[in-house]
């Protein structure tokens, strides 16, 4: 411990003679740092850390030449016009094909693949409904959930045989309107 104190005398010192000028260091080597944290980037794609010479780099270059970037985009086009959708899906591609990625150097898109698939939707309509719409079915649902817990409940009693009518046949169907 005595080696390590006397190897540090100096620097406290140099400290207790010169404050202002330490803290002023110090402020400058942490700004200079800062700088450097704020212009610090992650390259996550392996890839790229990879050399260029690479046999698995060069495969996935001729891969992605044949059949296209790793990158997927999946576009919903709705509307009551068909040719409104074509002109503009068309039009979507078009611009979304001449998209440049300065950062790597490539375009984001190599090719594009039009479908009138109605599948996706269906399948994903939760992924596409609105907040509006998932907070309307998380309140439904739980209502259900309540009242199915009534109703397997032994010990319920109901005095009030006027009870309000049931509407969740009418919110059923307008969750099937929505869904359409």
């Amino acid at each position: 411990m005595g080696r390590i104190l006397r190897f540090l005398r100096p620097l406290l010192v140099l400290n207790y003679k010169y404050p202002y000028l330490v803290c002023g260091m110090a402020l400058v080597m942490a700004a200079i740092g800062a700088f450097f944290a704020i212009h610090l980037r992650i390259n996550t794609n392996l890839i790229n850390l990879l050399p260029k010479k690479n046999k698995y780099v060069q495969s996935l270059d001729s891969l992605k030449k044949k059949v296209g970037s790793e990158t997927k985009m999946t576009v919903a086009i709705v509307s009551p016009s068909f040719t409104d959708n074509r002109r503009f899906a068309k039009d979507l591609v078009h611009k979304s094909m001449k998209l440049y990625d300065k950062r790597t150097q490539n375009n984001f898109f190599d090719r594009a693949e039009y479908k009138r698939e109605t599948n996706v939707l269906k399948n994903n309509a939760l992924y596409f409904a609105t907040s509006w719409e998932l907070n309307d079915i998380t309140s439904y649902l739980k209502e259900q959930i309540q009242s199915s817990n009534k109703k397997a409940n032994p010990f319920l009693v109901n005095f009030n045989s006027n009870q309000k009518q049931d509407t969740s046949k009418k919110k059923l169907k307008g969750f099937e309107q929505s869904y359409k």
